[in-house]
């Protein structure tokens, strides 16, 4: 699938501060970052691999990759200027987010639009809405990964649909969306969505369609056919059952994902969990 070029740029640049956040120590410059670095290494415990903290992990060579990850998360809030208080939040949630006591959530995801490999252990799924402001964002930056980015061949991503009462205009675009994914064309649609996220309207929907090449008669014919408001209804219920209440909402592998909503946490986060499936194959 393409990209829209009005996408290209932006996508490529937010794919490229992702890469350099793995390297974000090296830009820890000020004594008191560095002072505040040290202090997280030497009190933050892994929450996988040993019972030690990140600097005993670094000098594991079994935890090497967990305990590298970590202190790279730790200095990009660091140079964020972030508080104290919260980077170990932050940290506390990445915690929650890959390890949970309880089991994975089932998410019925028949009928759910697919991008990247579909062989992939590891699911990524979303729940969006055609109007949220934050999806606009971080969406078409994770698509571009699972399509031709970092994670690229790795990771299988299902799209949800959850409008939002609060958006107006949220139930048309999802029955849009919907009608799209019926023409085989939800994420290109998608993507022209949120481009023009500022001059959306109802009006303009059947344009969009006539803009990636799907016939307008048939997109129409499906935005007021019954079972696709059903199935945008019946893809809201799933969210509500699985305990979601904004979005975007994402799950890997069924835990529901706590971390920070930006792309770098998210791809780390989800790179993190590749290696995890990696090391249970025989």
């Amino acid at each position: 699938m393409k990209i829209p070029v009005l996408f290209v740029i932006p996508i490529l640049v937010m794919g490229f501060q992702a890469a350099e956040a793995q390297n974000a120590c090296s830009r820890v410059e000020t004594v008191q970052e560095k002072k505040l670095v040290d202090k997280i290494i030497r009190t933050y415990h892994l929450y996988d691999c040993m019972d030690g903290t990140i600097r005993e992990g670094l000098a594991d060579s079994h935890c090497v990759p967990l305990a590298n990850r970590l202190q790279n998360h730790a200095c990009r809030l660091v140079k964020k200027g972030l508080p104290e208080a919260h980077i170990y939040d932050a940290l506390n949630r990445r915690a929650l987010t890959m390890v949970s006591f309880e089991k994975p959530l089932e998410v019925d995801l028949d009928g759910a639009p697919v991008a990247g490999d579909d062989r992939s252990p590891v699911v990524l799924t979303v729940f969006l809405c055609a109007r949220c402001p934050f999806c606009r964002v971080i969406i078409p930056q994770i698509y571009q990964a699972v399509i031709e980015g970092r994670l690229s061949s790795r990771v299988r991503l299902h799209a949800m649909l959850y409008p939002i009462k609060g958006h107006p205009g949220s139930v048309e675009g999802g029955l849009a969306l919907e009608a799209a994914a019926r023409m085989g064309r939800f994420w290109d649609y998608l993507m022209v969505v949120y481009g023009q996220y500022n001059s959306y309207s109802v009006a303009r929907l059947s344009p969009w369609a006539d803009s990636i090449g799907l016939d307008r008669k048939v997109f129409d014919s499906l935005r007021a056919d019954t079972s696709v408001y059903r199935k945008v209804s019946d893809s809201k219920k799933e969210g509500i059952r699985l305990g979601v209440s904004a979005t975007p909402s994402f799950f890997i592998n069924g835990r529901k994902y706590l971390a920070d909503m930006d792309i770098e946490t998210l791809i780390d986060i989800i790179e993190e969990e590749i290696e995890k499936e990696q090391s249970r194959e025989p």
